[in-house]
């Protein structure tokens, strides 16, 4: 349960101000880059833009391209924000 709620909470910061949000991590995470912080921001912001209402064939191509990443990486307990929206999309 707590792991949707970041989620959530993740999506919810990006589709409010992506790019700020984004700019702040990337600066918290400067001095010391690693894969899984660009990996969270990339999570979020496909079903952010799905969230603030983008629809179409770029949305769903970010959407898959985000989910393969996401499992790729193994971590398929962060693939549902993705699945719903992906779900939303059919």
């Amino acid at each position: 349960m707590q792991r949707h709620a970041v989620g959530a909470g993740l999506i919810f910061l990006l589709s409010v101000r992506p790019e700020a949000y984004r700019s702040e991590l990337d600066a918290y995470a400067a001095a010391e880059p690693l894969p899984w912080t660009a990996l969270m921001v990339e999570r979020g912001q496909a079903p952010a833009r799905f969230g603030r209402g983008e629809r179409g064939d770029g949305i769903a191509g970010a959407l898959t391209g985000r989910r393969a990443r996401v499992a790729g990486a193994q971590t398929n307990h962060l693939l549902s924000v993705l699945d719903t929206a992906l779900s939303a999309m059919a």
